[in-house]
């Protein structure tokens, strides 16, 4: 059995960096989405941070009666 031909051999060797770069793209767009779902997690988390932090600090502010300068 003898090689493919020339144009057989190039012609699969474009569809395999196709399908390569293909592949990237759909890795790219995962990652894309999970950046996206980490920065909402963040935040999320930081402002329930900040919402305890001024809860804390209204309450000493009601406990001692002025703000800290």
């Amino acid at each position: 059995m003898s090689a493919p031909p020339r144009t057989h051999r190039i012609r699969a060797r474009r569809r395999a960096a196709l399908r390569r770069r293909r592949e990237e793209g759909g890795v790219t767009a995962e990652t894309i989405v999970i950046l996206v779902l980490i920065a909402i997690a963040a935040i999320t988390a930081w402002a329930d941070y900040y919402e305890a932090i001024r809860t804390d600090a209204d309450e000493e502010y009601t406990t001692f009666g002025h703000p800290p300068e």
